[in-house]
């Protein structure tokens, strides 16, 4: 079975193309490797001007520029967008479309599944090209539990939306050059749904995908620990992450959960302070090169990930880091 091409539908920010779109990239070149197959990214023009050099850069053979009259860039729903990509897919055929898990993401994914009558594999964490040519989709399941692996053997494109971190941004070729496809798409957007704002919670951001240094929070903190973890983090220039517990509890926000239903991270260094260490917490850190685990029960999994572990509660330490560190005093 030979291989139509492989698509990255691209999320931006700001005009800019986000690193995890880069990721699949990356990894679409390396599915691509049977004779005819193409790489290519999906973008909006009007939120992507001047991006396609860094998409052939990154592996790209050929940008596909979705035009709409319709088209504004701060106002426009996840639905829109899908529909724009749809119709995309609809004229040029591609074999496997990839989708960052993302927050937009996840709910763009699922419109364009739909749209296309076609199956979606979720929050993936490995893909592969089987003999027969079809896309081996790896996903956790069973709460982490098993690692599942999915065929969608009929309906195509076979879609899968994958997880930000889990691949490695790709070393860019900056001389690579590729073919820009005006895919021009006549949906209205009469009945969107309109952003009116974006809130990025409190100052500092959790660019948890970007960050080299994490320092992360569990349960056991309490509300106070959380707003003292936060501040040694921002004054140590490092990001501010949460268990899943945690967030549920309302002391960090979503956008910090770190785990099989939060983000994917690739730190250099990951603290984790008073977290057990849960199987869907630990899927989410497994590419971090060091991780100190700071917990008061000796036999928390945490420890078994840990190449450094402190059996204590996390308060005191968190409060002699503190001390310490005096870029983390407000």
């Amino acid at each position: 079975m030979s291989i139509p091409e492989i698509w990255t539908v691209c999320e931006t920010r700001g005009g800019l193309v986000i690193d995890p779109c880069f990721e699949l990239i990356g990894k679409a070149a390396q599915l691509a490797v049977r004779p005819g197959a193409l790489v290519g990214a999906v973008v909006f023009d009007r939120e992507a001007e001047g991006e396609s050099g860094r998409l052939f850069a990154a592996g790209a053979d050929k940008v596909y520029l979705i035009r709409n009259g319709d088209w504004r860039a701060a106002g426009v729903d996840d639905g829109f967008f899908a529909r724009g990509a749809a119709a995309a897919a609809e004229t040029y055929q591609p074999g496997i479309v990839l989708i960052p898990a993302t927050i937009r993401g996840r709910s763009i994914a699922p419109h364009l599944a739909a749209l296309l009558r076609t199956g979606l594999t979720a929050d993936c964490t490995e893909l592969h090209i089987d003999e027969a040519g079809l896309l081996v989709q790896t996903r956790p399941a069973f709460g982490g539990g098993l690692m599942a692996q999915i065929l969608c053997l009929e309906a195509r494109p076979q879609m899968a939306s994958v997880r930000p971190g889990v691949f490695p941004r790709p070393v860019f070729v900056h001389d690579r050059r590729g073919e820009v496809v005006l895919a021009p798409f006549s949906g209205s957007a009469a009945d969107r749904l309109e952003l009116l704002r974006t809130d990025s919670g409190r100052p500092g951001g959790y660019n948890l995908d970007k960050a080299e240094i994490i320092l992360s929070g569990g349960l056991g903190l309490g509300r106070d620990g959380f707003a003292k973890l936060e501040r040694l983090a921002r004054g140590l220039g490092a990001a501010f992450g949460a268990s899943r517990a945690a967030v549920h509890a309302g002391y960090a926000p979503y956008a910090c959960q770190v785990g099989q239903t939060g983000m994917t991270v690739r730190p250099r260094l990951y603290v984790a302070f008073g977290i057990s260490g849960a199987v869907q917490h630990l899927a989410g850190l497994q590419a971090a090169e060091r991780i100190v685990a700071i917990n008061l029960d000796p036999k928390a999994p945490i420890f078994d990930a840990a190449h450094l572990g402190i059996v204590s509660d996390a308060r005191p330490v968190l409060d002699r880091l503190m001390d310490e560190f005096a870029g983390g005093q407000d």
